[in-house]
């Protein structure tokens, strides 16, 4: 029989991701969603953090996926493209995208969206711009596309160099001052790592994280999704039982029902 245990819902330690080998290899993809009920396509490169973005009134992969092939037409194809688990990147048109080209389509924890944080924070910075350039009576397309050409000629707070400059091996011209740094990859990958362990480090303590005690096979309650109402205990009742560990990402299985979620969603 299964018994829920008295411990408490601690995070697991954070995984950093390394830094890969080179620019466009692999790429973050996610909506940024509008008060407008617009949406913007952001892809970034996880290498050189440039992000490049898309308008667009869907967040289908109808929509999505001429949007993502205008830009992969533009860089290149990546080698690995993540995501997040939502409707348009769990379809089989995607699926067919992804074969037709070539990459390989990795998605992150669901309901887990640290697992994306690069792309998550910057889509708080996209929000904050567009905002801005509501408030100041200005046209936030204009504003918008602005703020990338910055960003984008800006030395980053990780890499120290900016993001064009890594992507296209020489500086973009801007009405900003520019700079001189070049591109030196192993610094690069040093500086990159002592940046996330930093990182890493701060968000543990924060959180009191520690490493996680579930295995194979253990016996679990699944956190609810969402918000909790009354008379709700913040756990479903009926028990899954744990098929697959791979890091902090659990899998877990109740009858023909399977979910896979980060380990503090889980508890024994």
């Amino acid at each position: 029989m299964c018994q829920a245990t008295a411990m408490d819902n601690t995070r697991a330690p954070l995984q950093m991701s390394p830094l890969p080998k080179g620019s466009w290899l692999e790429v973050s993809v996610d909506f940024c969603d509008l008060p407008t009920g617009e949406h913007i396509l952001v892809v970034t490169d996880d290498y050189s953090r440039y992000p490049a973005i898309e308008i667009v009134t869907s967040t289908s992969a109808r929509a999505a996926i001429p949007k993502l092939d205008r830009i992969f037409a533009t860089f290149g194809v990546p080698q690995v493209v993540r995501t997040d688990n939502g409707p348009p990147f769990n379809s089989s048109e995607f699926e067919n995208f992804s074969d037709y080209l070539g990459f390989r389509h990795r998605k992150v924890k669901p309901r887990w969206p640290c697992a994306n944080g690069e792309v998550e924070r910057f889509m708080r910075t996209l929000k904050k711009t567009y905002c801005t350039s509501i408030a100041d009576c200005k046209p936030w397309k204009q504003s918008m596309y602005q703020f990338l050409c910055n960003y984008r000629a800006t030395p980053h707070a990780t890499t120290g160099i900016p993001p064009a400059t890594l992507l296209f091996g020489r500086p973009i011209r801007t009405r900003l001052p520019q700079t001189t740094q070049s591109a030196n990859n192993a610094k690069l990958h040093r500086k990159d790592k002592t940046r996330k362990a930093a990182m890493k480090a701060y968000a543990d303590k924060r959180e009191h994280a520690k490493q996680p005690n579930i295995k194979e096979g253990d016996c679990v309650l699944a956190r609810r999704d969402g918000m909790i109402t009354n008379g709700q205990t913040p756990y479903h009742m009926k028990p899954y039982t744990v098929i697959k560990t791979k890091g902090s990402m659990i899998t877990a299985q109740r009858k023909q029902h399977r979910i896979t979620r980060n380990v503090s969603r889980f508890k024994r």
